[in-house]
């Protein structure tokens, strides 16, 4: 009998030990400020001050580089034209009068500035060919030539 209430004793320990540990594990942070119908109430005794954005307003990939653009939209600075904006949906850099949109050298020369501006080359080795453009986006290949033996 004396068994019987030590193993009942040990597995309702457990049971307890077991219930009480899921809570503070998956209970989440104990000193926080939570957002609770759109105010910010202090839980616990947070270590940081009361959240400057909106409650219930969280921005998920609203990262943004020094000039304000949305870096996870794929957005970036154009200095020529002074705005944020997709390169591969516009193009930064200011058409030269020797380029034109409507040739396909004059895209291939684009494209082939842009990668030397990346790569941070001179270009010789650079061969771009445009095969197809539609409205604003262009089909082709580019690649570099191997330096000579």
């Amino acid at each position: 009998m004396n068994k019987k209430y030590l193993v009942a004793f040990a597995i309702l320990l457990f049971l307890v030990t077991a219930v009480l540990s899921a809570r503070f594990y998956l209970g989440g942070d104990e000193d926080a400020w939570i957002c609770e119908n759109g105010q910010w109430v202090k839980h616990g005794n947070p270590s940081d001050l009361v959240p400057t954005q909106e409650c219930g307003e969280e921005i998920v990939g609203g990262d943004t580089d020094e000039h304000g653009c949305l870096i996870g939209a794929g957005y970036s600075w154009c200095e020529p034209k002074g705005i944020c904006l997709r390169e591969w949906e516009e193009l930064c850099e200011e058409l030269g009068e020797d380029q034109s949109l409507e040739s396909q050298e004059g895209i291939a020369q684009m494209i082939e500035q842009a990668i030397v501006d990346k790569r941070g080359a001179d270009g010789n080795d650079l061969i771009v060919s445009v095969s197809k453009v539609e409205g604003n986006y262009a089909q082709g290949v580019a690649g570099s030539v191997a330096p000579g033996p």
